[in-house]
């Protein structure tokens, strides 16, 4: 019996350790194939010690800090979509599968047209983010006249829709 328990035990640690490793090597990869095709100043899961956001400044968050550049008079990101000035938010976390105590980039928040994530931009057709986002692996989770939601892994991309004229007002790349 007491090798029976052993031997689950054993098991068990192995499913786990397989289950968490496979989620981290799953949304590198998708991490990857985002960073390779968009035009960010930071890259998910780039470390924050590698990261030089002198010109930033900070917003605290409950376990998340986020960086958008100084120049920019930020008061919330709704004004940014009611017609403020562009900007894009990089939050830093702690992530699963990371080393201990390091946090990387694990959310970009775009309300600009200037940056990119495969060939898609902010003001661009909702039809045409969602064409690439599904060409580009992602699964639909939901869409509606203001808003879609598409994952990867644990990577989950969203889009606020203008239902007026269906363009895209901004986006967010999330790794949870």
């Amino acid at each position: 019996m007491k090798n029976l328990t052993r031997i689950f035990c054993i098991f068990l640690t192995a499913v786990i350790f397989s289950f968490f490793s496979g989620c981290a090597i799953t949304n590198k990869i998708t991490a990857q194939k985002i960073n390779e095709n968009s035009n960010f100043d930071f890259k998910l899961f780039t470390p924050l010690l590698q990261c030089d956001f002198s010109n930033y400044s900070v917003i605290e968050g409950y376990g998340i800090t986020g960086y958008y550049l100084s120049s920019i008079d930020f008061n919330s990101s709704a004004a940014c979509v009611q017609g403020g000035t562009p900007i894009v938010i990089y939050s830093v976390s702690k992530q699963i599968g990371g080393m201990i105590g390091e946090q990387v980039v694990t959310r970009i928040e775009c309300y600009s047209p200037n940056y990119q994530l495969f060939g898609c931009s902010v003001n661009g057709s909702s039809s045409t983010f969602k064409t690439a986002l599904l060409s580009n692996g992602f699964t639909l989770l939901d869409e509606s006249p203001h808003s879609l939601r598409v994952e990867k892994g644990r990577v989950i991309i969203s889009l606020s829709v203008n239902n007026t004229n269906s363009t895209v007002t901004s986006f967010m790349i999330n790794v949870y």
